[in-house]
C-alpha cells in the first residue's frame, strides 16, 4: 500500500455483511451517505485504489508526504468546521478541505494476507475474528 504514494491509503477489510473500513460518501450532516460506487468497490468487480471520502478501523498516513501535515483528529484545527466531534469524520473532513483524498486498496497480487475484522457480539462478552467472509475463530472474552 505504501507504493501507491496516497497521503492516506486504508487495505479494504471483509466482513460477513457489506459493511467495511471506508465510507464512499458523506450526506450533509457529516454522516454516512451510501453511494453508487460503494458496492462495486466493496464486492471487488476490479482491483486497484478507489477514493473515497473516509477510511477507518485501518489505514495508513505517509507522513513523509508535506500534505499529512494538514490532517488532524481535533475539529479545532479545521477553520470553519462546526460538524461532530467524531475523530474519523474529523480526519475525513480535514483531508477533503485541504484536498487531500482517502483510497481504499484492493490488489490480487498485493493480498498476501486478507485482512481480519473482529465483531463484538451482542452481550459484549465474545468476539469473531472474519477473514475473507469466513469466520476463523470465536473467542469469549472473560
Amino acid at each position: 500500500m505504501v507504493v501507491t504514494n496516497y497521503p492516506v491509503v486504508a487495505p479494504m477489510l471483509d466482513s460477513l455483511s457489506l459493511y467495511s473500513n471506508y465510507w464512499s460518501g458523506m450526506g450533509v450532516d457529516y454522516y454516512y451517505r451510501r453511494t453508487d460506487e460503494y458496492v462495486p468497490i466493496r464486492e471487488r468487480e476490479k482491483k486497484g485504489c478507489y477514493r473515497v471520502m473516509l477510511v477507518h478501523s485501518a489505514f495508513l498516513i505517509d507522513l513523509r508526504q508535506a500534505e499529512s501535515l494538514k490532517l488532524t483528529f481535533k475539529p479545532e484545527n479545521i477553520k470553519g468546521y462546526e460538524g461532530p466531534t467524531d475523530d474519523i469524520i474529523i480526519l475525513a473532513i480535514a483531508a477533503f478541505w485541504s484536498g487531500n483524498v482517502a483510497f481504499v486498496f484492493y490488489s490480487l497480487k498485493n493480498r498476501v494476507c486478507p485482512p481480519v475484522i473482529f465483531v463484538l457480539l451482542g452481550s459484549g462478552r465474545q468476539v469473531l475474528l472474519i477473514r475473507s467472509s469466513t469466520i476463523v475463530r470465536k473467542i469469549q472474552l472473560d
